[in-house]
Order: C-alpha cells, then sequence, then structure tokens
C-alpha cells in the first residue's frame, strides 16, 4: 500500500505484511485499509487475497500512522471450506495458459466488459473474486450466539489528517466523539465503546427479514428483540445515531469525504457517519451520525458501488441506477437544475433507460460510465474537469465528448480535484481539466478543457524514450494522476510526491521504480494528497528450481510480502498428493528458507502411481491460512539418474581441466537443471584420505570456502541464486528449528566436509565442466569422487572416479638425439604414474609431433622414442641450411596424461656429428712422468686451433695446408699400419660429444668404449679389445660417435686393426709394437 502526503519514495506499511487485504477505500485526508480474516484456499492468481502493502510518503508511519477503527466490531463471516486439491499438471498448464495465451484477451475482456455482473469492481477487479462459490460456503448456526462467540472479523484501518479547520467544520460532531472515547456520559463504564454493533442471532434475522421483505416489496414483521441492549444503551445509541444499526456483515469498500464516510457491505447494505454538514450522511436533516449506521432508505435495493465528493455522495445499485445526496451548489448531485441540497438519497433521473457501470466523485462534480461505454459529467466545471468546455457548471449529466477514434468503450474513470481521466478497453487513458501541476500527463501544463489521449510513448526519469503498455488501472488524486499497466507496473505525473526519488512535479508519465523491489501491483487508491498502491503477495522464484524424490532439498522461496511469524509454512503439491512443512524467514535476504520432504513417501507409505520426474507447486502462507503460489514451478526428479563415464579420469592439481561426463538421465530432467554442479571428493577408503579430509575441514571449512570461490569464478553471471555460503549460514537457524523443517543432514551436498566443486554445463547428455583447483592434499591419496548435483546441492551419490596428479620433470636421459630420429628417452621426475593416455609432444616453433609413451616400472618414469627432425614438420620440405639453423633450437618437450593439459618438461636437443678419420696417439704425455697427471691430460678438452686476427691470409693458408697433409698421412698410417687393444687414438670430425663404437663388419662384433671430448672436431680413446670372435691377424675396423650412446654416426671411417693373441705377456706386446712401427717405416718399394 502506497500512502502518500508529504514524502516521495515508497516506503513498506510493514503492519501489513502477512495479512489479507480485502479492500482499499477513503477519500480527502483519509485512507482505509481492509484486512480481512476469511479462512479460504488460495488457488491462483485470481483468489489470492493475501498482500503487502507499501505507502509513499510519511502517511502510515510517523505522525498519522494507520490504526484499528474505532467501530471495528465482531462480524458475521461465511465459513469458505478449501476446494478439492486439483491435479497439479492441470493446475500449471490452466496458470500457464492464463499467463501466456489469454492473458491479453481476459485482461481486454475484464477491461471492456459492461454488463451487470461486472459491476462489483471495487474488490472483483482489484482484489479478486469476493464473490466465494456457493459450493464451498457454509453458513454457520448462530443461534445462543453472542458477541464475543464470533472469531471472524474485518479490521478497518484509517489513516488520516486532524486539522483545526476540520474540528471546526465537525463541531459538534468531534466532541461527541472525542466523550464517547473517553467514556464519559456513555451508559455503563465495563462496555467496549468501540463496539456499539454487538451481533446475535435475533437482531440478524430482522435484518435479513426486514431486506428481503424490503426488496421483494412485503412488509417486514416486526419481531421483539430477545437478548436486545440494556435501555440505558438503546437510549445513548439511539441518541447518538437517530435510529437502527445492525451488524455490517463483511466489509466491501469504504469511501469519505471531507467529514463523512460511506461503508459497502458485500450483501449491498450501505453504512454512513460522520458530520450533518450539507446532509453530507443521508439521514434526513443534518443531524450527522458518529458510528457507521444503515441507510434506510437504500435497504430495498442491493448497492454495488459507492462514491464521496467532498460534502456529496452517489451510490451504484445492482439495477444500474445511480443515488445521490449531500451538497449540490455546483451541480454536482446531477438531480436537478434548483435542487441544492439533498438529505436523503435521491435517484438521478437523467439516467433513466441509460444503465450505468461506473461512478465516481470528485471533490464537486461527478463522473458516470454508462453500459454503451460512454462517459458522463456533471458538478463544478469551472477548471475544465467535466471535459464539455469553457463552462462554470454543469447542472445535469451531460454525456463528454471524445474527438478521437479510440474515445470509446470506457471501463474506468477517475475524478480529481479539478481534473479528470479515464480509461477504456484497450488500456489506452484520457485525461483533461485542470493541469497546473502537470497532472494530465501531456508534456505541457496547460488546462485542457477537453478530453485529450496520453501519448502512450513517454519519457522515463532519465529523458529516455519508453512505450507504456496497457494500463489496467487509472486513479487521480487532487492534482496528480496514477496509473498501473497490465504488467502490474505505477506510473504517476503531476504535483510531487508522485512515488519519484524528487519532489518536483512531472508533467509526464514516469515509472515509479524507488522500493517497489519485483511487486505487481493490482490497484491504486489516492485521497486528497496521498496514494497507496497494492500488491498481492508475489511468491516469484524458488532455489534450486529441482530436486530428488528423496527429497531433504534446502530451497530458498524468494518473494514480495514475507513476514516473520510463527505460523509460517511450505505446502508442496504434487500428482494428487500434498505435504506441508513449517520454514524459516531470513531477514537479510527475505526469504523463506525450507526443506523438502520425501516425495516418494506420503506418511510412510509408497505410492507406486507417482512417477518421476513430476511437478511441484510451492505454496507459501504466513498465517497458516492463506496461500500463495509460487510463480516457478519445482521439478521432482528421479533418485535413478548417475554419471554413466568421465573423461578424462586424471587432471593437474592446478586446476583447469575440462572435463566430459555422460549420465544416464530423462529428457525433462534435463531440460529443467538448475546450478548444476560437480563435485570432487577424497576417496575415503585409506587413512591418508580421511586424515586429509580432515585438513581440508580444518579452520572454517577451508573446502567449501575456496569451493564457493571457485563456483564464482566458473559462473560469475549467476544471479540470485543459493550459493553454498548461505546454505552453511542457516544451519544454526535450522538446528532449533522444529523437527520438519529438517530431516536429518545429508553428508552428500555440496556443503559437506572434503567436497570441492564446480558449475557445469549440460547438452545432449554430456556434462562438461572445469576441473576445479585443489588447494590442499595429501600426495599419497589424490584418487576422488566425483559426482553430480542437478540442483546445485544434492550429490546423486553414485560417484565415477577421478585422479587429481601432482608431477615435476627434473631431467630427460639422454637430452641430445640424432636429427634422423630413434633416440629412446626417460622422462624422469615427481610424481609420475601410469596412465591410460600418456603422450609426448615435440614442438619446435609452430610445429610439434606428438608419441605415444610406455610406462617404465623399474625406473618409475616415461619411455618414449624421438621422431625424426623433419617428422615435426608433417611434410614441410626445408632447405639444409633452414635444417641446421633449427638443429641449433633446443626442441620443447611436453607430456600429458589425460590429452588435455601438457607438462612442461626439459628441453632436447637434435645434434647430428660425423667422423672423417683416424689419427693414432704417438707419444702423448711423455713428458710427464706421474701416471694420473698424464691421465687427466688425456682426459681434459683441447681447444681448437684458432688463428689470430691480425695474420695475414697467406699465412693462414700456409698452415692449412700443412694441417691438411698431416691429416691425410694419419689416414694413409691409420689404414696401413694395424693398431692392437689399448692403442690411443683421435677421431677427427665435426659435433663431437660422448662415446666411440668399434665394429668388425667380417663377425659383427661391436665394442663401445667412452671417448674423451677433447674438442667439437676431435675425441680421443683407446682402441678395445674385440675378443677372440676377431681372428687373430689384421682387419679393418669402422669407427662411429655417438653422442648420447645409443645412436651412433654412419660415416665408415676405418682403420687397421691387429687383433693378438691375448696370450702375449706385455713384454711382448711391446716388442710386437715397436716391430710393427719398424716396418710402418720402410720405403716402399719401387714400382717397376
Amino acid at each position: 500500500m502506497i500512502s502518500q502526503n508529504t514524502g516521495n519514495v515508497p516506503v513498506v506499511q510493514s503492519q501489513f505484511l502477512g495479512k489479507a487485504i480485502t479492500g482499499l477505500g477513503g477519500g480527502c485526508q483519509k485512507l482505509y485499509v481492509i484486512e480481512g480474516n476469511e479462512q479460504y484456499h488460495s488457488g491462483g492468481e485470481e483468489d489470492n487475497k493475501s498482500a503487502i502493502v507499501i505507502t509513499n510518503s510519511a502517511t502510515g508511519h510517523n505522525k498519522q500512522p494507520f490504526h484499528s477503527s474505532p467501530f471495528e466490531q465482531q462480524q458475521n463471516f461465511y465459513q469458505i471450506q478449501k476446494p478439492p486439491l486439483t491435479n497439479v499438471d492441470q493446475r500449471i498448464e490452466e496458470r500457464e495458459s492464463l499467463r501466456h495465451s489469454t492473458h491479453r484477451s481476459q485482461r481486454s475482456e475484464r477491461l471492456g466488459s459492461h454488463h451487470g455482473n461486472n459491476m462489483q469492481h471495487t474488490a472483483t477487479e482489484r482484489f479478486g473474486n469476493t464473490d466465494y462459490n456457493n459450493d464451498h460456503i457454509e453458513r454457520p448456526n448462530f443461534q445462543g450466539q453472542t458477541r464475543g462467540d464470533s472469531q471472524q472479523q474485518n479490521h478497518i484501518y484509517q489513516d488520516g489528517e486532524d486539522g483545526n479547520h476540520q474540528q471546526q467544520d465537525e463541531g459538534q460532531y468531534i466532541e461527541m466523539q472525542h466523550q464517547i472515547e473517553q467514556n464519559q456520559d456513555v451508559g455503563e463504564a465495563d462496555e467496549e465503546p468501540s463496539k456499539m454493533f454487538t451481533f446475535d442471532e435475533h437482531n440478524q434475522q430482522q435484518m435479513v427479514e426486514e431486506r428481503q421483505s424490503q426488496r421483494s416489496g412485503g412488509q417486514a414483521q416486526q419481531k421483539q428483540f430477545q437478548g436486545a441492549p440494556s435501555r440505558t444503551q438503546q437510549q445513548q445509541q439511539q441518541q447518538i445515531e437517530g435510529g437502527t444499526s445492525g451488524s455490517m456483515g463483511h466489509l466491501l469498500s469504504v469511501a469519505s469525504g471531507r467529514n463523512h464516510s460511506l461503508h459497502l457491505t458485500r450483501d449491498g447494505d450501505v453504512f454512513s457517519y460522520g458530520s450533518g454538514q450539507y446532509s453530507a450522511v443521508g439521514h434526513g436533516g443534518s443531524r450527522g451520525q458518529l458510528h457507521p449506521t444503515v441507510l434506510k432508505p437504500l435497504r430495498d435495493k442491493r448497492i454495488v458501488q459507492i462514491a464521496c465528493g467532498e460534502h456529496h455522495s452517489l451510490v451504484l445499485t445492482d439495477k444500474q441506477d445511480i443515488f445521490a445526496w449531500g451538497r449540490g451548489f455546483e451541480g454536482q448531485l446531477g438531480l436537478s437544475k434548483s435542487i441544492e441540497i439533498a438529505s436523503t438519497p435521491q435517484y438521478v433521473k437523467s439516467f433513466y433507460g441509460k444503465p450505468v457501470i461506473y461512478i465516481v466523485a470528485g471533490a464537486f462534480y461527478s463522473l458516470a460510465i454508462t453500459k454503451d461505454g460512454s462517459i458522463w459529467g456533471w458538478g463544478e466545471a469551472k477548471l475544465g474537469q467535466i471535459g464539455c468546455g469553457k463552462q462554470r457548471d454543469v447542472r445535469l449529466p451531460t454525456k463528454i465528448n471524445f474527438d478521437h477514434e479510440q474515445g470509446r468503450n470506457f471501463v474506468q474513470c477517475s475524478a480529481g480535484y479539478g481534473h479528470s481521466a479515464a480509461l477504456n478497453d484497450q488500456g489506452m487513458v484520457f485525461t483533461w481539466g485542470f493541469n497546473n501541476y502537470g497532472q494530465l500527463g501531456q508534456y505541457h501544463n496547460m488546462t485542457s478543457w477537453n478530453p485529450r489521449i496520453v501519448d502512450q510513448y513517454q519519457r522515463n526519469i532519465y529523458d529516455e524514450p519508453s512505450q507504456m503498455p496497457p494500463i489496467q488501472k487509472v486513479k487521480c488524486s487532487y492534482f496528480a494522476t496514477f496509473l498501473i499497466d497490465i504488467n502490474g507496473r505505477p506510473y504517476s505525473t503531476g504535483k510531487a510526491p508522485i512515488g519519484l526519488d524528487n519532489s518536483d512535479n512531472q508533467n509526464n508519465f514516469i515509472l515509479i521504480n524507488e522500493n517497489i523491489d519485483r511487486r505487481i501491483f493490482t490497484d491504486v487508491y489516492t485521497n486528497e494528497n496521498s496514494v497507496v498502491l497494492y500488491a498481492p503477495i508475489r511468491v516469484y522464484d524458488v532455489q534450486p528450481k529441482c530436486g530428488p524424490a528423496s527429497g531433504n532439498t534446502q530451497v530458498q522461496i524468494f518473494g514480495t510480502g514475507f513476514v516473520n511469524s510463527d505460523k509460517l509454512k511450505v505446502r508442496y503439491s504434487y500428482g494428487d498428493l500434498s505435504q506441508e512443512v513449517t520454514c524459516l524467514y531470513d531477514n537479510n535476504q527475505r526469504c523463506l528458507i525450507a526443506k523438502t520432504p520425501k516425495f516418494e513417501e506420503f506418511e510412510g507409505e509408497k505410492h507406486p502411481s507417482l512417477k518421476f520426474p513430476c511437478n511441484c507447486i510451492i505454496s507459501v502462507t504466513m498465517d497458516g491460512i492463506h496461500y500463495s503460489e509460487c510463480e516457478e514451478v519445482f521439478k521432482i526428479y528421479s533418485n535413478d539418474i548417475y554419471l554413466t563415464s568421465i573423461n578424462p579420469k586424471c587432471g593437474s592439481v592446478v586446476g583447469g581441466t575440462t572435463l566430459t561426463l555422460l549420465i544416464n538421465i530423462d529428457e525433462v530432467t534435463a531440460a529443467n537443471l538448475y546450478n548444476l554442479t560437480i563435485g570432487f571428493q577424497p576417496k575415503k577408503n585409506s587413512v591418508s584420505s580421511l586424515h586429509q579430509i580432515k585438513k581440508l575441514d580444518k579452520g572454517g571449512n577451508q573446502t567449501n570456502a575456496k569451493s564457493h570461490q571457485s563456483l564464482n569464478e566458473s559462473n560469475k553471471s549467476s544471479a540470485a541464486v543459493l550459493t553454498r555460503s548461505a546454505l552453511q549460514n542457516y544451519q544454526d537457524q535450522i538446528q532449533n528449528a522444529p523437527n520438519d523443517t529438517l530431516n536429518g543432514e545429508d553428508d552428500n551436498t555440496t556443503t559437506s566436509p572434503g567436497w570441492t566443486c564446480t558449475y557445469a554445463n549440460y547438452e545432449n547428455g554430456t556434462i562438461t565442466c572445469t576441473v576445479p583447483n585443489l588447494s590442499n592434499y595429501d600426495q599419497e591419496s589424490l584418487q576422488f569422487n566425483v559426482d553430480v548435483a542437478l540442483n546445485g546441492q544434492q550429490f546423486t551419490g553414485k560417484p565415477l572416479q577421478f585422479r587429481y596428479y601432482d608431477i615435476h620433470i627434473e631431467r630427460i636421459e639422454p637430452g641430445i638425439g640424432p636429427s634422423e630420429g630413434g633416440t629412446i628417452i626417460n622422462i624422469m621426475g615427481a610424481g609420475l604414474y601410469d596412465s591410460a593416455s600418456k603422450r609426448v609432444k615435440f614442438q619446435i616453433n609452430e610445429y610439434e609431433r606428438v608419441v605415444t609413451a610406455q610406462w617404465e616400472r623399474k625406473l618409475k618414469c616415461l619411455q618414449c622414442i624421438v621422431p625424426p627432425l623433419t617428422w615435426l614438420f608433417g611434410g614441410v620440405e626445408l632447405t639444409e641450411e633452414q635444417l641446421e639453423k633449427i638443429k641449433q633450437t633446443p626442441i620443447r618437450v611436453c607430456l600429458t596424461f589425460n590429452n588435455q593439459e601438457w607438462i612442461e618438461a626439459k628441453e632436447f636437443k637434435y645434434h647430428d656429428c660425423k667422423v672423417e678419420r683416424i689419427a693414432y696417439v704417438t707419444g702423448f704425455g711423455q713428458e710427464i712422468a706421474d701416471p694420473i697427471e698424464r691421465e687427466k691430460l688425456w682426459r681434459a678438452e683441447e681447444p681448437q686451433e684458432k688463428y689470430p686476427d691480425e695474420m695475414p691470409a697467406e699465412e693462414i693458408k700456409k698452415r692449412e695446408d700443412e694441417k691438411n697433409k698431416k691429416a691425410q698421412e694419419e689416414t694413409e698410417e691409420s689404414q696401413t699400419v694395424p693398431k692392437r687393444k689399448g692403442i690411443k687414438i683421435f677421431a677427427f670430425g665435426h659435433n663431437f660429444n660422448l662415446r666411440v663404437k668399434f665394429s668388425h663388419v667380417g663377425t659383427g662384433v661391436s665394442k663401445e668404449v667412452q671417448a674423451f671430448f677433447k674438442n667439437s672436431k676431435k675425441v680421443g680413446c683407446e682402441i678395445p679389445d674385440l675378443g677372440a670372435e676377431v681372428p687373430i691377424g689384421q682387419h679393418l675396423i669402422i669407427v662411429e660417435v655417438s653422442l648420447n650412446g645409443q645412436q651412433y654416426t654412419s660415416s665408415g671411417i676405418q682403420f687397421l686393426y691387429n687383433s693378438v693373441d691375448p696370450n702375449l705377456s706385455e713384454e711382448e706386446l711391446k716388442k710386437l709394437d715397436e716391430m710393427e712401427e719398424k716396418n710402418s717405416k720402410k720405403p716402399a718399394p719401387k714400382k717397376k
């Protein structure tokens, strides 16, 4: 409810939260709220009477708060039974059909209908159907009931101003009221003066019979009251009221003038009270009425609508006739050109033959809508409020002409002080009259003497163009106008305050956004300077939106109008069943927290006919009586949904791996997944795993904190959702809640200890997610359970297996190999293990090659064969120059265990060497006596000979020639002079590094020896003993060099090897060497 007179921003009227509001009313300086405590079942939008109230100003708060009316009384209420629960799917289908398919047509039909059955628009249009189905009405037996017996009652709350001018106008009436409230000069002191109208069987029966008799044209039988008030009370009541009063029954609406008010009951009776000035109360003469008193002249008529101006009143009967009384100086009564005051209700003859369906009263004028959709006006016209041009007044009802093609089929109108507004069945608004404050919404401040249509292309508060949807409600205060569109959004224009966060006047309609939240307003009521906006309780969201048939889902229910109460309950309706649980109210998030029951069991019994998945309607109640349904349908899914496969089956503790999971799920559930979550939990099959869970849960549940962080990182766009931290914040509250609020804690939820969670996506039977980072873990237990929570909260309890790994590569052996490939390398490090998807990638620049790896159990490392260098380029041919350049660049080696994440290993280098010649080493280190030092010299590197920069080219050429000549002589010697085992040799070539192999072609015998790197063009080694397999004698032996101990050059360089008797002593071997040396110095025989 929005009441307004001094403030700007809408404020919630908290005293009405959770209460059933059945009507709004008032006028001038008063506002009324009718609260009904009827018991009924709320099955949808049309019969939802629970309401929240928000106010636009200090009205209803500080100086003039809403308070219970002094004429609050016990009432006669019908007992409304709850209709039988229909099938949930049918209700959902009907609700969706009403909301989407026929919303506009039904709205148009409701606005455009001009028949008599729509006459009760004050209640049926604003608050839903108040004529309950007779099949569900029981009239109670009232025999022997006294004033305190009835448990049902209406409360009227009023909000008004008590100024000096009001006291002066009311005169003796105010004094009498004050005396009554102070219990002065009023009968017996123990009687409650605020309850002047007691109810019992006899006066109720008399009222019914009298009403029936008058309406049927007969005469009522007079009966003596039994159990009537005492003589003192009767005399006092007659003195004050000047007549007989009875129970008002169900209040339908209230209207107020400056100093008088009217009450309309559901039975069609009108009660009036207030000052007798201008005979506004309608009881004859100028005597006022302190308490509501039935208007006897209208007892034989059924009234369906009431309206009050400053000092005149109008009523509309079910026969579509208008009666008026009170002040008529300005012609506002419309009775004749001469009548200026009517002390009792008088028929307005101008509408004879013109059925009326709607009436309103301005300050000093009146408007009515006839059955044909035309608008009539009469009364004061000097401000243009009648819409018939420039006139001082219009004494009789006159039809208003609308110079627009849409100016027809009107269904609503409203009157302020000097301006008016009307609404047609197409949702278009026309305004006319006084416009000094921009209350017409026409983008100017000039008075309009004739109606003009309001442009639906309005500009918002930011001066941006926007189109208003069709309008369903229009209401005028004295100097402002308010609208509600078909979507339930309010607009305003005119003199501030008009619900905007400023005090400026507006001359065009602007959407009211302040403090509106997500409320959908259905009615607006105004008085002189205030406005009330009415919005029913709205339950617009539930999170999560699905849960398993096993129940125990913790849900958050969001809506407007919620209030904390000891009668809070949530009802779950599914299939033909319904269960209720208690719930908690969260004041911070303004939502309800509840657990779902076990849907698969109802009162301990299985229901085989209940098939899952199925729809569930959630309804909430603040008072245990009135229920409001949630707009979002909750889905109950089967317990037989589970993951069937996972790929990959491992990932890094750093996270980031894209996980693909297949799931056994039905299409209906798959289409309604909410916050799909994948959880990771250490397997509980070892002591280390249990220790890990305790470690993870230490210090305020670090795992869940991390879980919440990873969820936010993977889904930053998530709207208001049920977060894990929110779930945990309610654990303390839930522990103290009633037993049915929480059906025991579940260790298999996203908030349970040890779980690390991440959001996931679903498409065509496949779930994908990103593996979260594992911040705290035990190296000895990296096996995890992986499960899915379809609602972001509860896991299926049927997990798959996943392994985290934490790998650190230490080295690659060997780290060098020939460009022709074939090198077997061992990748060693910490955390390595055997995986089904082991791969090694060799990459250089944009080129790469992936090979399969093997697990070496003994070394606990990975092995693979290095591919040829040319394979890396995938068929791209490179020149020799390009290849040589690439060989100078280290190759990047990476490995993967899941075909996604590549772990950086050490570098590998392609390196080719070539043997060009062999030279025997003679006299090496003879000048060094110490054999250890001599061996060190043999193993030491030798720098390559470099020529000084200043050396002439001729000198360089001379030295090169000498070196070439020496190299040729050494080569000839190695091929002609045999050498035995143990003789040192030099192998000359390019890019040497590690080992030398000696091979005998004839026998296939080969020996490898350690070579000593002298420089990049020279290595040294000893000739090995090739063994007895090589016959004694001279043989040519091939010498090749290896850089990595695996692969050797293929140069084919040979030397002459002397295989000697292994039984020769060392002295004999030396003599043999000397003999071979002498032979080598003999000149070669001359050729003939």
